[in-house]
């Protein structure tokens, strides 16, 4: 056990040039590396916990839905998930509130995306904490051997969701990443806004 903790600290050293495509192979062995990151003394962890809790204080229904135990393991997750990916933590946390308010791994919020006619859509379903969107990110989620449900899961949604994060702001640019996590046009622009207004309340 002792070997493979080393082996493991070893890749992460290596990972953020590692983690370039959003690939099967990739996605499998960097849930193993998030799985086993450490979060003792992880300083990510305390302030992720905080910035959530001084969210949840502006915003009264999401302070009534989450308990303590909810933003340890949110902030847990995302700590663990920036020490991997090295993607910001500040903008994790940003892009899941506007995505989801903190809520969409609890049973009281449905977790699939609707239409515009309330109808669910499982075939292209926006999952999750950070909502990811399966339409275009299934076919990749599915052969690394991972269900919908899945994405229910904080460690492995958040992962998702920063991995193609990353892969926007490495190809488009900072801002104009962050929209692209949304999509394009004028309604993503006022997503990204939305979201660096949140990512100011953190930083």
């Amino acid at each position: 056990m002792k070997k493979l903790y080393l082996i493991l600290g070893a890749i992460l050293c290596l990972l953020p040039m590692q983690v370039k495509a959003i690939d099967a192979p990739t996605l499998k062995d960097t849930i193993i590396l998030v799985e086993n990151a450490p979060i003792v003394g992880n300083a990510v962890y305390f302030n992720a916990y905080s910035a959530i809790k001084k969210i949840a204080r502006s915003d009264p229904y999401l302070q009534s839905q989450l308990s303590s135990n909810d933003i340890e393991q949110l902030a847990e997750a995302v700590a663990k998930v920036h020490y991997v990916t090295e993607v910001d933590w500040k903008l994790l946390l940003s892009i899941m509130y506007v995505e989801s308010k903190f809520l969409y791994t609890k049973g009281d919020v449905k977790p699939y995306a609707k239409n515009k006619k309330k109808k669910v859509l499982f075939d292209y379903a926006a999952i999750g904490l950070m909502q990811v969107n399966l339409k275009y990110w299934g076919h990749i989620i599915s052969k690394a051997g991972l269900q919908q449900q899945d994405l229910l899961n904080n460690e492995k949604g958040i992962l998702i969701g920063a991995l193609i994060l990353k892969k926007n702001i490495e190809k488009y640019g900072w801002e104009k990443g962050i929209m692209r996590y949304n999509g394009s046009g004028p309604a993503a622009r006022r997503y990204a806004k939305k979201v660096l207004r949140i990512y100011k309340t953190i930083a």
